[in-house]
């Protein structure tokens, strides 16, 4: 005896069968995605490389106008960045002067 047919029906079942493979109810295959099933013509379709340009075109400016301004924005935070970073160390350098002048070695350490 089947071990899944068992399991599904009990053991003490007189009247085991195997079930049927499932079958569709309705025996005709799904619609294409076709435009005409989607209620357009293909009247609708655009293949105008005009238009086409013309979309890209103004897509490459959007684009251009964003990088541009991120690329100008970017700029400004690196040049204070910079200006940040100069001043630190010009004043660390100069505590680091100031205190290199006071350093004298310790006499403990002179050996005869």
């Amino acid at each position: 005896m089947d071990k899944a047919l068992e399991l599904e029906a009990g053991p003490s079942s007189p009247d085991l069968k195997p079930r049927a493979p499932f079958t569709s109810p309705n025996p005709d295959p799904p619609p294409s995605h076709s435009s005409t099933h989607i209620g357009l013509s293909s009247t609708h379709v655009v293949d105008d490389t005009k238009t086409s340009s013309e979309g890209w075109t103004k897509l490459l400016r959007i684009v251009r106008q964003y990088d541009e301004s991120k690329i100008g924005d970017c700029k400004e935070d690196m040049d204070a960045l910079l200006v940040v970073t100069g001043l630190f160390s010009a004043i660390v350098g100069a505590f680091g002067l100031e205190e290199y002048k006071s350093l004298r070695q310790d006499p403990a350490d002179v050996t005869v």
